[in-house]
């Protein structure tokens, strides 16, 4: 397994901050710290505390704190979140809800949070008390021994040391990594060097995967030793690839259904194929108007008689017939296509007497049509294009054919 090395990984953790900071955070501090002294009320003029009523400490900010400097020492305390961005940040006695970090290097002395999450180049951990979870992504990683992690712990970077104790389970992912931490969970370790240090506790299973291991005397694993597979699936992955199937197979089908379709009709059907495209070419704006107004009026049509409930099955027929009139549409627009490129390359317009001409054009059309599909936005767009022409220049021609027999 080819894991990234600590250049690679502060590049991409640099870049990754400095595209959070800009996005997400104002160049100076806000939200409602900077309130007027005027609003603020003393002890008295509250009045005794309602027993069972947490009140925030005194200098304590109750929303949502945003700061970023190049060197930022941040140091403010919250109820709320805090945001912070920087070239350099030094956390000392901050206190929040979650913590975001994003910077090239970050130091966190000591910080109280309920969840700890920070990207940048250089991250040191020396002292800090994490209620809940802990994800931290960068080049080098140093996490202390003074750092309290109640809940899981989730590290990436090119070097990563872990020697604070973990509540949760640990997930590590790295290049070279040293593990000499209390684990109360599972660990999972992912990299090229692996060294579990003499202190390690792993109250659960150890699951790595990487090139070298080395389980230091004085470790204690109490679960199994395993090797993590390669690679190793999620459920989200096996359903997005098993989409992918069925969506490439549904398009194959498609395509091969409506070449079929022009095929037949080339072949059983030449004359009013060739008379719907003449009028496609003829009255183009025509053609487009009758499929316009087909593909708004028969919608609304189903759904009056299926609102009625007497002309279900009526409004029924009326979609089944639809669905094959646009297939029809598409393979007569293919017709069209194919043999308006044969009418600009050999300058005739007569119907084709030979049957490679009169089924080869129409296929080249409709192969075409099929490319113009899969461009993204635009293929929607030629789509319905392809059906609502098709089916106005179509519609009128078998009109015309059944209003000619009864008016002989």
């Amino acid at each position: 397994m080819q894991i990234p090395q600590a250049g690679v990984i502060r590049s991409l953790a640099v870049t990754m901050a400095l595209a959070m900071a800009t996005i997400m955070l104002p160049q100076h501090s806000s939200g409602q710290s900077e309130a007027p002294s005027q609003d603020r009320v003393t002890e008295a003029e509250m009045g005794p505390e309602t027993e069972g009523t947490a009140t925030p400490e005194a200098g304590m900010e109750t929303d949502m704190v945003f700061r970023s400097s190049d060197n930022l020492a941040l140091t403010q305390t919250t109820t709320d979140d805090t945001f912070a961005a920087g070239n350099l940040i030094e956390v000392d006695g901050a206190e929040a809800d979650h913590l975001f970090l994003a910077g090239s290097d970050i130091v966190v002395a000591n910080a109280s949070v309920h969840d700890l999450i920070a990207a940048g180049g250089d991250l040191r951990l020396t002292g800090a008390q994490i209620i809940d979870d802990i994800i931290v992504a960068g080049g080098d990683i140093v996490v202390g021994s003074d750092v309290e992690i109640g809940g899981s712990a989730v590290l990436a970077g090119g070097t990563v040391r872990m020697d604070a104790p973990v509540g949760g389970d640990l997930r590590v992912m790295a290049g070279d990594m040293t593990i000499n931490s209390t684990v109360a969970g599972t660990a999972r370790l992912s990299g090229t060097t692996i060294v579990v240090g003499p202190d390690a506790r792993i109250a659960g299973d150890l699951l790595y995967r990487g090139d070298d291991l080395t389980v230091q005397r004085g470790a204690v694993i109490e679960g199994r030793r395993l090797i993590m597979p390669e690679p190793e699936y999620s459920a989200a992955e096996d359903f997005g690839t098993g989409m992918g199937r069925f969506a490439l197979f549904l398009f194959l089908s498609i395509v091969v259904s409506y070449l079929a379709l022009v095929f037949l009709l080339a072949l059983s059907a030449p004359r009013l194929m060739y008379n719907t495209a003449n009028t496609m070419w003829d009255r183009p704006w025509q053609s487009l108007g009758i499929g316009v107004l087909y593909a708004i009026i028969v919608p609304l049509l189903v759904m009056l008689l299926a609102w009625s409930g007497v002309g279900l099955p009526l409004a029924f027929l009326l979609v089944v017939v639809s669905l094959a009139l646009t297939a029809i549409a598409f393979a007569a627009t293919a017709y069209f296509t194919g043999m308006g490129i044969r009418r600009v390359a050999t300058g005739t317009d007569e119907a084709p007497d030979r049957l490679a001409a009169r089924i080869g054009w129409p296929i080249a059309g409709a192969l075409i049509i099929f490319a113009l599909t899969m461009i993204p936005l635009v293929g929607f767009f030629v789509w319905v294009l392809a059906m609502v022409f098709g089916l106005g220049a179509f519609a009128k021609n078998v009109g015309r054919a059944l209003i000619a027999p009864a008016a002989a």
